[in-house]
């Protein structure tokens, strides 16, 4: 039986992009489809149905269901920080969820700013890569500084997008684009930058991988 992992993420473009990061972050601590699933995916429907103590409370009712009747053993958060502090941020949704008191493991992570921060530091990876009929990104697309400290990752994204036809209106859209970005992401090049949210975000797979293992019920950020 596989180990079953709920992912909760705050909006559309990541119903997609999601269960790709997590999958290849999977195989990369050596796990197999066969031993580390994540369904029931959970759209929290924008940052406030996972930040706001109410919404929270309504999202965990529904991966109750799915814990109840044997479907998923855990839970992974992923809530983007928006100029927030990722670690005062998990810790405070963090604190909500002990006070919900679920009966399964939660890892709570706060991508600094945004999930698109961690597709900068992937850039030379994903540069030239073709999103759909319409656009592209750039060749040597590389980006220089650190993610973490891009005030606008999906402005940046933006200006690097090539576009096959007349419409010079188009910009990055998480919804078309984010998971075909996600699907060339490499783990190891992210992990080699030091980007810290996306170190913690390998690093809670692997914990909450380990919980379920263990039988271990916490909630961390």
């Amino acid at each position: 039986m596989p180990i079953r992992i709920c992912p909760v993420v705050e909006g559309f473009g990541e119903i997609e992009a999601v269960p790709i990061l997590l999958g290849k972050i999977r195989d990369h601590l050596g796990y197999t489809d066969r031993e580390v699933q994540f369904p029931g995916l959970i759209n929290a429907e924008g940052e406030s149905g996972i930040s706001n103590p109410a919404n929270l409370e309504g999202v965990i009712r529904r991966i109750d269901n799915k814990f109840k009747n044997g479907k998923i053993e855990g839970v992974i958060i992923i809530v983007d920080t928006e100029g927030y502090c990722g670690k005062d941020k998990a810790v405070a949704i963090t604190n909500e969820l002990r006070a919900i008191n679920p009966l399964y493991p939660v890892v709570v992570i706060c991508p600094v700013r945004m999930f698109e921060a961690w597709l900068l530091a992937s850039m030379e990876s994903i540069s030239d890569s073709k999103l759909n009929k319409n656009a592209r990104v750039k060749q040597n697309s590389f980006y220089r500084g650190n993610p973490e400290l891009e005030p606008d990752p999906k402005t940046w994204i933006t200006s690097r997008l090539e576009r096959n036809n007349s419409d010079a209106s188009k910009k990055y859209s998480e919804v078309k684009h984010q998971h075909h970005l996600t699907k060339r992401l490499d783990v190891e090049l992210v992990l080699s930058k030091h980007v810290r949210s996306f170190q913690r975000l390998v690093h809670a797979v692997s914990e909450i991988i380990s919980f379920v293992e263990q039988d271990i019920i916490d909630i961390t950020p």
